[in-house]
């Protein structure tokens, strides 16, 4: 069976024989090509919580977060556990890797578990922030109700889950 190298792997009759995997160079090469994978990236980021009309003091008790941004697309994972929360106003979660594109209504989507937190039974909760931003909110509607956000709690809490939005 003969094997050809194509861009440093071997390719045979099964496909590519390379065990090292896709690399990416440590420093971005942008293509003009839309259909040009040039752009990958994984990291860590420490959320924060804190209130949007006042910021307050967050105590907390642990926290951690990790994220793959391809393209112009970034998967945000965190968790966030707090002993109190002085800020008042809509709680705000901040600290996310990368600046929400600026585009008008743009929404994150997103899976969470919160602990802690009052919601009416039946409660839906999603997330949302706003155009150029650098953190995202819950929002939560239940039996008919509008959309309304969580408010700030000094009270201990936790909420853990994971965002996709795009950036610029």
């Amino acid at each position: 069976m003969a094997l050809t190298q194509v861009q440093g792997a071997m390719v045979g009759p099964t496909g590519f024989a390379n065990l090292s995997g896709i690399t990416f160079p440590a420093t971005q090469v942008p293509s003009s090509d839309a259909n040009t994978l040039d752009d990958y990236e994984e990291g860590t980021w420490t959320p924060t919580a804190f209130g949007s009309s006042t910021t307050g003091t967050t105590t907390y008790a642990d926290r951690a977060g990790f994220y793959t941004k391809i393209g112009n697309q970034v998967t945000a994972s965190f968790y966030v556990d707090w002993t109190s929360l002085t800020g008042t106003g809509a709680l705000r979660f901040g600290g996310i890797p990368f600046t929400v594109k600026n585009v008008s209504n743009i929404n994150i989507t997103g899976t969470l578990m919160t602990n802690g937190l009052n919601w009416t039974g039946g409660t839906s909760i999603v997330l949302y922030c706003n155009q150029a931003s650098t953190y995202f909110m819950m929002y939560g509607s239940s039996d008919d109700a509008g959309w309304a956000a969580q408010q700030c709690v000094n009270e201990s809490a936790a909420v853990i889950g994971t965002i996709t939005y795009f950036t610029d």
